[in-house]
């Protein structure tokens, strides 16, 4: 896992100041809650790790204090152990909370009772963490923090784990998103037992297989289980239409059809496509890889090799 070059900081309490000094001179985007002082003092070394533009933004409350927090969202971090019938109570009016409860030294069969009295109902607003060491907890912190309180637009890893023959992903909205081990054979090779083998760079951005040297973040995962998102994500460039336009004509006149054999895309409607006149639709790439035979991640593969041909 990447190394991180940390400043020296003066302990702080979340953000630098006080909670009363907090409250009045900024908007808190996300509080963050801690339910045991163990945790309370990870969760204040990871956000003295966050640029001042994130931290400023961020409070460290007490659960009690939580009733009056305003905050966009909210985040409590908790053991196993601190979940009881009248522990981590979750007020009402606080909007968009989030849970991550690391799993402790407790028996199994302590989890139904604990997990049950948290009433949540949403995998999007719990997590449930095996926690290693404090080392470990700290980066999974640090990287769920910083990922709920940039609104950059790019999603991050917050962690990762392998379900049967799956690679699960976390986002920091709790999103998780499954990738079949086969579609990642042609990066890691077909050893099924390296799947596991990975490691989390400390912001998230992507996962590092060793043994292969492969670097995936969030979105190249997800263009490997639904290649349409590739072109979603290449529309925003300049000059998309024109050069997938291209290559959409290319590729259809070196495979010798006409724009009237591609069916269930009229003739017109291809035209303006082919000239970059009109994006490529899903539905679009659908039929045309269905008029060359052969399947849509395989078609995609094709353009976006004529299309980077294409100069600019």
């Amino acid at each position: 896992m990447a190394t991180n070059t940390r400043k020296r900081n003066k302990p702080v309490k979340a953000n630098g100041r006080s909670a009363a000094a907090t409250r009045s001179q900024t908007v808190e985007n996300l509080v963050v809650v801690a339910t045991n002082a163990d945790d309370q003092a990870i969760c204040i070394e990871q956000l003295q790790r966050l640029p001042t533009r994130l931290r400023s933004t961020i409070a460290l409350r007490s659960l009690h204090e939580l009733a009056d927090s305003s905050s966009r969202s909210t985040l409590i971090v908790s053991r196993l152990a601190d979940v009881s019938k009248n522990a981590v109570r979750r007020p009402a009016k606080t909007s968009a909370i989030k849970q991550v409860v690391f799993i402790d030294d407790l028996p199994i069969e302590a989890v139904t009772e604990r997990l049950m009295a948290l009433q949540i109902r949403s995998s999007q607003r719990l997590h449930i963490a095996s926690k290693r060491d404090r080392t470990s907890a700290g980066e999974l912190i640090y990287r769920l923090v910083s990922g709920m309180a940039n609104d950059d637009g790019g999603q991050t890893i917050v962690d990762a784990w392998v379900e049967g023959d799956d690679l699960v992903l976390l986002s920091p909205s709790f999103h998780r998103m499954v990738v079949p081990s086969e579609k990642l054979s042609r990066f890691l090779g077909n050893n099924a037992s390296q799947l596991a083998s990975f490691e989390i760079d400390e912001d998230g951005r992507f996962l590092y297989w060793p043994h292969a040297d492969a670097h995936l973040g969030w979105k190249q995962l997800q263009h490997q289980i639904d290649p349409s998102t590739a072109i979603e994500d290449a529309k925003k460039s300049d000059r998309f239409n024109e050069r997938y336009g291209g290559a959409i004509r290319a590729l259809r006149e070196s495979s010798g059809l006409k724009q009237s054999d591609v069916v269930g895309l009229a003739s017109r409607q291809l035209r303006r496509i082919e000239h970059g006149e009109q994006t490529v639709s899903k539905k679009a790439l659908e039929a045309l890889s269905a008029a060359h035979q052969i399947p849509v991640d395989e078609y995609l593969q094709k353009l976006a090799t004529l299309a980077s041909n294409t100069k600019e």
